[in-house]
Order: structure tokens, then C-alpha cells, then sequence
């Protein structure tokens, strides 16, 4: 029943004995105690009668807790930050040392913060951050251990973070394409996507990236998209806004004709691809792969920008990409994703994201910088 007054006396025994008892009672965190006296009577080999004390002797962890927080710190290394947090949550409350526990309290409000910004979860990630910064606001570097340069990275995520919680009123209100139209919104959920991806990699978890990476592309293209007013879970093509210097054909006063020429080109695109006639349906809902092929027809930057080939082979590589992650078990397939195979989709995807970021004036270095994950203060300088 874990009795609240209970003891160990580690003073008599073998060192052998000694030193298992000690190990017990460090474990279950039970108060440990040791008879000493400071007048010894050397001849005898005792202390003299009436001069011994009763010394409690602290926990170890409790004094230094260096074993746990490096398990902790391993754990979070790893981008379990869940286990991390688990660990940190039972240390801050034991450690007594109020400079060391201030800096597991911060690894415990980043473990928690990453935890849920991994989980897309992003009000309490969000919360968690500004409880951390505000933390590192207060304190001294003395104390808190973290370079300027991370503190401020951490401020640029608690931003992102803020950001990213308006996304909740879009998803119950049923607007989910207001998402698309909000930069404040979009840009933080595909550097999400991105992270996330990067975190999965490092974990060697290949098809679990894969499917992030593919997120991310259709991402792209469903922004890109929508900028032609088409939403494209729900495809109205009657709010079609084609770019009349790219598709002046496009661009009339007649929906019926704008739409009737956006097939004219999606049926000459598709026979490209596919070898088959008679290809002009508009689709509704429209796929990762019927997003590219509207924005191929469409003429956009995506496209008009890169390097290496017309509109026709870069669907084509759109394509065989998408191949990668239909095959993939999460999918459609019944086989892992290879490490060689990943890291072609993921190269390919973070090239396009690299145009993406140009076309929408993002700074991709910075992005990447700012998403990074921070590594919790080590504990030094006690």
C-alpha cells in the first residue's frame, strides 16, 4: 500500500548489501537513512555510545536526476516527445534544485509543444510554446541555457503556431477552402506537412513520410488552384477565373465557353499523357493528379516557371510520382516504400515546394530554418 512514513537503513550489512538496499530504495523512492557519528573510537572499531546521528540521505534523483533527464533527452532526440514528456513531467516535480528544474520544466513545455504540433493538434502546441516563451522571457540565460538564436527561432514557431489555431473555426464553420485563401493559414500548414515529413524520415518510418510528401504536393496544387477560384473538393466550374494573358480563351464572359475550352485543353494534355481520345470531362471532385493536369491547362507558374521540360513530362513526373505512393501499403499497395524510392518522391516534392515558395513569394531557407525543431537546454552549469 506505499505507506507515507516508510524508511531504509543502509548503516549495517555487508558493502554488498549496502550499496542493493541503496539501489531499492533510489528506485522506489523511499527516504533512506544512515547512522554516522563523528567520534569514532578506533581501538573498539565503534562510535562512541550516545554520539551517533540519523542522517537522511536524499535521493539521488532527487538531487541530480542526470540519469532520467538524458533518457528523457535520448527520447526526445529520437522525436518521441511523447515519452519525453512522460519522463520530464515526474522530474521537474522531484527535482529540488530550482535551477535544474526550470530547465526540465522548459523541455517539458517544448516535449509537450512538438508533441502536439506533430499531432496537428495545434491550440494546446500553441499554448504549450507561449507558456515556454513567456518562461524563457522571464528567465536569465543563466538559468534557462539556450542560445539568442533558438529563443528566437521559438518565438517564430509560437507565431506559427498562433496562426495555425484559426484553422479550427474554417473546420467547424465548413469552410475548409477559406484555408486555402489565407496565406497566415496555408503556408504554416504546408511547412507543417514538411516537418512532419522530415521527422518521419529521421525515424526511417518511409511510407508514413511518403504519404506527408504527398499531402504536400497536393497541397500546392489545391492553393494553386483555388487562386482560379476551384475548390477542389467541390468543383464549381462556373467560378472559374482563367489568366487571360496565359488562356485568353479562358477568360470570356461566357462560363459555358470558358469551361468548354478548359476541356479542349485537358483532353489535348490527356492524350498526350494517356495515348487515348475523347478525354474533355471536367473532373468533380478532382484528384492530385486532376489538379496538376487543370493547372497544366490553366497555364500557371507552377508550371510556366520550371526548368527542365514542358507542361505534358512534368505531369508525366507527377504521375509516376503519385505511382509511388498509390503502391505504398498506406495506400493502395500491399509493400513498404524503399529508402531509395523515398528519397526520390521526397526530392522530387521538395523541388516543387521550392517553386511553389518562389511563385508565392515565401523564402524557402527561412521556412525551413523556422520549422526546425529546437533542442531542450542541456543540463550544465549546476
Amino acid at each position: 500500500g506505499r505507506p507515507e512514513k516508510m524508511y531504509i537503513d543502509f548503516t549495517g550489512g555487508t558493502k554488498a548489501m549496502s550499496i542493493a538496499v541503496a539501489l531499492a530504495g533510489s528506485i522506489i523512492n523511499v527516504q533512506m537513512v544512515y547512522v554516522g557519528s563523528n567520534d569514532y573510537l578506533k581501538d573498539l572499531r565503534k562510535p562512541r555510545p550516545g554520539s551517533e546521528e540519523l542522517h537522511l540521505i536524499a535521493n539521488p534523483l532527487e538531487v541530480f536526476g542526470d540519469l532520467e533527464i538524458e533518457k528523457a533527452y535520448k527520447l526526445y532526440r529520437e522525436h518521441n516527445y511523447a515519452g519525453a514528456a512522460e519522463i520530464l513531467k515526474e522530474l521537474k516535480r522531484k527535482i529540488p534544485d530550482p535551477t535544474i528544474r526550470t530547465r526540465v520544466e522548459n523541455a517539458y513545455l517544448l516535449a509537450c509543444a512538438y508533441e502536439k504540433w506533430d499531432a496537428l493538434d495545434f491550440q494546446p502546441a500553441y499554448e504549450y510554446m507561449k507558456e515556454l516563451t513567456d518562461n524563457l522571457s522571464r528567465d536569465s540565460h543563466s538559468i534557462h541555457h539556450m542560445s539568442e538564436a533558438d529563443v528566437q527561432k521559438l518565438r517564430r514557431q509560437e507565431e506559427m503556431l498562433r496562426k495555425l489555431t484559426g484553422i479550427r473555426q474554417y473546420i467547424m464553420g465548413k469552410q475548409n477552402e477559406m484555408i486555402l485563401d489565407t496565406v497566415d493559414l496555408i503556408h504554416p500548414l504546408m511547412a507543417t506537412m514538411l516537418q512532419n515529413a522530415r521527422v518521419r524520415e529521421k525515424q526511417e518510418k518511409y511510407d508514413m513520410a511518403t504519404l506527408l510528401y504527398y499531402r504536400l504536393l497536393e497541397m500546392m496544387g489545391q492553393r494553386r488552384l483555388y487562386g482560379y477560384g476551384l475548390y477542389a473538393s467541390r468543383m464549381d466550374y462556373g467560378k472559374l477565373r482563367a489568366n487571360p494573358d496565359r488562356t485568353p480563351n479562358m477568360a470570356t464572359d461566357s462560363g459555358e465557353v470558358n469551361q468548354k475550352e478548359l476541356g479542349k485543353s485537358l483532353e489535348m494534355i490527356r492524350s498526350e499523357i494517356f495515348k487515348k481520345k475523347g478525354m474533355n470531362f471536367l473532373p468533380d471532385p478532382a484528384s492530385l493528379l486532376d489538379i496538376f493536369l487543370l493547372l497544366g491547362a490553366l497555364k500557371d507558374d507552377l508550371f510556366q516557371n520550371r526548368e527542365n521540360g514542358n507542361t505534358v513530362r512534368q505531369i508525366k513526373r507527377i504521375r509516376n510520382m503519385v505511382y509511388l505512393r498509390n503502391n505504398s501499403i498506406f495506400a493502395h499497395g500491399l509493400g513498404p516504400v524503399g529508402a531509395a524510392e523515398y528519397e526520390e518522391f521526397s526530392k522530387f516534392v521538395e523541388s516543387m515546394f521550392r517553386d511553389f515558395c518562389r511563385i508565392e513569394k515565401l523564402d524557402y531557407t527561412e521556412l525551413e530554418q523556422n520549422i526546425e525543431h529546437v533542442l531542450p537546454p542541456k543540463n550544465q552549469g549546476r
